[in-house]
């Protein structure tokens, strides 16, 4: 009986060392197609949020457009930030409506006491270009 013939992909399928690699390969372009979803239009309103919460302006800012990024002091950020803590801990956002060919999402931010609206609307290139969050008064 004759043996098949060993070619270059059999062997290299075979190669413990080019399967390792492959796998390797396959695991880094499964974690970039997660990471090209970590942008969209919940989590980049959920990370600005968690931004605001932690007082992380650079974070914050990081996600607006330069026309809102010049209308956001330090001093609003740390107000909004403290009326937040006030909530209790913040666990994310939950999504009530989308106009995705406008660009406008709305979210209910739930914190531990409570939930409050949140209104996003992105620009075309996936910055915010307007964000607000309807805290209740005390």
């Amino acid at each position: 009986m004759d043996s098949p013939e060993l070619g270059p992909s059999t062997v290299e399928a075979t190669n413990p060392l080019r399967l390792r690699f492959a796998q390797a390969a396959l695991a880094a372009a499964m974690l970039l197609a997660a990471c090209g979803h970590a942008s969209g239009p919940q989590q980049v309103a959920d990370a600005t949020t968690r931004a605001i919460y932690d007082d992380d302006v650079t974070a914050m800012q990081s996600r607006f457009n330069d026309d809102l990024r010049k209308q956001v002091t330090l001093d609003q950020v740390q107000t909004i930030s403290t009326k937040l803590h006030a909530l209790g801990s913040y666990s994310g956002l939950a999504q009530t409506a989308a106009d995705a060919a406008a660009g406008r999402y709305d979210y209910n931010a739930r914190f531990a006491q409570t939930t409050i609206p949140v209104h996003v609307r992105l620009d075309t290139t996936g910055k915010i270009a307007a964000y607000r969050m309807d805290i209740p008064t005390p």
